[in-house]
């Protein structure tokens, strides 16, 4: 087997791991978790025609949490393999991304309908009940070419319930269709060739349920690592003129108005100049 050396220029920013000040319970499976998280996830679907084809959209199910498939919670329009996250779910970048393998990462946030985060200037974001965050994990053919192929491998959640935030972990088929809840992890061999043209094999583990706890977990406690001020306080994607902050207050995320994103703190970009300290 052979392995591709590590990147030291996609390690995280030395400030990447600081502790979030969000403090929420330990576990959502506590009583009143469930439906709390069944309901909000149902209000996500509020504006879905209940009787349109199948074939053309997606009704989210109301069913308990977790689903047991990831096409259950309709994050995503067209084939599910295209990763277009569907209107109301905003996709977004960090400044300053955890090495994961050469994986390609994609991110989103689903808030329930007309729920809205309570902003903080560092990392103490107040997400509302029923938020679940979203991380797929890919691979492209070709590392040299964009456009090439993309096999996705996983989907994470990370869902707020009464009792804190929990872990989920999503394996897809080789057919790209769909990705079931999976407890017990899985190794899978990914080729794909490097920038240089250089063909690679690799071993990429995908982590069991209880391996969540090992990034996610601070005093006992499972939070968000990504979605706080100075990781989202960058340009935004395909429009580098832009915030990506004022983009997502813009859009009505935030329970209150922001402070301009200038005067915010921000991660160093890994790939730019800016000192790290």
């Amino acid at each position: 087997m052979n392995l591709s050396p590590p990147r030291t220029d996609l390690l995280p920013h030395p400030r990447a791991h600081r502790r979030d000040r969000q403090k929420p319970l330990s576990r959502w499976r506590a009583k009143g978790a469930l439906p709390l998280l069944t309901g909000a996830l149902a209000l996500l679907s509020c504006n879905v025609d209940e009787t349109i084809d199948p074939a053309g959209g997606c009704v989210p199910s109301t069913g308990p949490l977790p689903h047991d498939t990831l096409s259950e919670y309709c994050f995503f329009e067209g084939e599910m393999k295209d990763l277009v996250p569907r209107k109301g779910i905003y996709e977004y970048q960090v400044a300053a991304a955890l090495w994961s393998d050469h994986a390609e990462k994609q991110r989103f946030i689903v808030l329930p309908e007309g729920k809205k985060i309570t902003f903080d200037e560092e990392e103490g974001w107040q997400y509302p009940l029923g938020t679940i965050l979203v991380k797929t994990f890919s691979f492209r053919d070709d590392f040299g070419d964009p456009d090439s192929p993309r096999r996705t491998l996983e989907t994470r959640l990370l869902l707020l319930g009464e009792a804190g935030w929990t872990g989920e972990v999503y394996r897809w088929n080789d057919a790209q269709t769909e990705a079931k809840r999976i407890i017990a992890g899985e190794r899978v061999d990914v080729t794909y060739k490097d920038e240089d043209g250089d063909t690679f094999t690799e071993e990429y583990i995908v982590p069991n349920q209880n391996q969540c706890k090992s990034c996610h977990e601070r005093d006992d406690v499972v939070t968000f690592l990504g979605p706080f001020t100075q990781q989202l306080n960058r340009p935004l994607a395909g429009d580098p003129t832009k915030n990506q902050l004022e983009d997502m207050a813009e859009k009505g995320m935030f329970d209150s108005e922001l402070p301009p994103a200038a005067s915010l703190p921000a991660f160093a970009d890994p790939f730019g100049t800016a000192p790290l300290d």
